[in-house]
């Protein structure tokens, strides 16, 4: 596998993108019109979107009142650059809660980054990576949501998701959440 010759210096070596991958990026974005350009890499099998949100959310003390919740997101862009967002939320959050607002704390911030620069959401391709299979299942609709609670928060991620013109949902071990935002 090569790689590209341009290091950026906020990227890791797990983040590099192969030389293919620049390349579909280039020629997508000079020919738009063409259909060819597949968001795919033929070196690697890498999936190549505009955008890749990574968050994580948890609680300490989950499950009662006094509950601390925590979260980030990592919002990476094709040619890598990226930033890391801390966040932190009322007592009494859940685990569930908490990853879910990482994710629309996540959606939102990303959205108004691409709306402030005069470009319509629905132009780009995005993919979403969490260690939270109830999450990912629940926002794609494979999963039930039960709790009453966790729907309206539910609702408004799809709500944002919907405007993108194509979202993959990725599932990765808690691992790879710890490595990329570092808790």
């Amino acid at each position: 596998m090569r790689y590209a010759r341009l290091k950026h210096k906020h990227w890791t070596m797990r983040e590099w993108r192969c030389c293919n991958h620049v390349w579909q990026l280039l020629l997508s974005r000079l020919y738009p019109e063409r259909e060819t350009w597949q968001p795919i890499c033929p070196t690697c099998g890498g999936t190549m979107a505009d955008y890749t949100i990574t968050f994580d959310g948890g609680s300490r003390n989950n499950g009662s009142p006094d509950a601390l919740g925590y979260g980030s997101y990592k919002v990476s862009t094709a040619i890598g650059r990226s930033e890391i967002i801390r966040l932190t939320f009322p007592a009494g959050t859940t685990n569930n809660e908490a990853e879910y607002k990482s994710l629309i704390a996540a959606l939102e911030d990303l959205m108004g980054r691409i709306q402030r620069a005069n470009r319509p959401v629905g132009e780009f391709t995005l993919q979403v990576r969490g260690d939270s299979a109830l999450v990912l299942n629940q926002v794609q609709g494979t999963w039930q949501t039960k709790k009453e609670h966790l729907r309206p928060l539910r609702d408004r991620a799809q709500a944002i998701i919907a405007l993108f013109k194509q979202v993959e949902f990725v599932w990765q071990p808690r691992e790879d959440s710890v490595q990329v935002l570092g808790h």
